[in-house]
């Protein structure tokens, strides 16, 4: 039949069949007004999906082995995995030197309170109580340290041991590894012959390592005055170096080594610490360590060497 035809037909029977031409008009209405079947859902990328969870997390090594996992699946987007994650981690930098920047001076410290136990051969032989605190700021160009030690001992009644020591430190970062340095220092140690010990001094360090090893090395002039327990003083000009070095061996043990030097032409001194530290749980760790402090000239034929070694435990803040 030709298509003239159907639409006589379709007229004729729409004239005879009101309804049936409703009908007819309405479904050719819902036809054209119904939407198209929404496009099929790409189908998901198992590798950028871990790739970009990775990268949200922001833990570095966890990041590093997923995108070189990924890398090898699908070798011709290692270089688009690789730049996701250094993108992160330039934006994180970003962040944190924007944060130490803006930061007032009051902010950004952390520290250590250590309380221990000792035991001491030279000047005296006996085991006692420890305490120190120590605090620690690092901003783009002002490094602060500060610093306050005490070690007791009585024994039935007596004092037997008993010394003091406080330090400020401030270190200017010049140059990305070089830095100035001044520092003041307080001891008392009545067991070594003297009532009070002040140093100050100035000078230059170098960062010769840095990351999970670190190595700073300083030397300067210093001035020390030197208040003894038989009550004569003195003042002298001394030569300061020191050593100071940091191995992060593994995400809770670390060990640290602390050497200082003041050359004079009435007294040296030589101080040195070792420090084992291994963390326990949470904030709160143990630490054993060994001291060794030379004096050159000490008075009333006092022992030249002191060793002290301690068990603490020590809480980070």
């Amino acid at each position: 039949m030709r298509p003239t035809r159907w639409i006589v037909a379709f007229i004729a029977i729409a004239a005879a069949h009101p309804a049936f031409a409703q009908l007819a008009l309405k479904g050719a209405v819902d036809a054209e007004a119904r939407p198209e079947d929404p496009p099929e859902a790409p189908a998901a990328d198992p590798l950028l999906q871990m790739v970009e969870r990775a990268v949200d997390k922001g833990n570095d090594t966890e990041m590093d082995a997923i995108v070189k996992f990924a890398s090898v699946q699908s070798p011709d987007r290692a270089k688009q995995f690789q730049a996701m994650a250094d993108n992160r981690k330039k934006a994180r930098v970003a962040a944190q030197l924007a944060k130490v920047r803006d930061a007032p001076i009051y902010e950004l410290w952390d520290g250590q309170v250590e309380l221990g136990g000792f035991r001491t051969t030279g000047n005296t032989d006996n085991a006692g109580v420890s305490g120190a605190v120590r605090v620690h700021r690092d901003g783009l160009r002002w490094r602060n340290n500060a610093a306050a030690t005490a070690d007791y001992q009585e024994s039935a009644g007596v004092t037997s041991r008993e010394r003091y020591t406080g330090s400020l430190e401030a270190n200017y970062k010049f140059a990305r590894k070089g830095y100035a340095v001044g520092l003041l220092q307080y001891e008392n140690d009545r067991f070594l012959g003297y009532a009070a010990r002040y140093s100050a001094s100035l000078g230059l360090g170098y960062r010769a390592l840095d990351g999970n090893v670190t190595l700073d090395l300083e030397a300067g002039p210093a001035v020390r005055y030197t208040n003894y327990v038989e009550a004569s003083t003195e003042t002298a000009i001394a030569a300061r170096g020191s050593i100071d070095f940091a191995w992060k061996i593994s995400r809770s043990v670390s060990l640290d080594h602390e050497l200082s030097l003041y050359a004079d032409h009435i007294n040296s001194s030589l101080i040195g610490q070792t420090a084992l530290k291994a963390k326990l749980f949470g904030p709160l760790s143990a630490q054993f360590s060994y001291n060794v402090q030379f004096e050159s000239q000490p008075t009333n034929e006092r022992r030249q060497l002191d060793t002290t070694s301690r068990a603490s435990l020590v809480y980070d803040f």
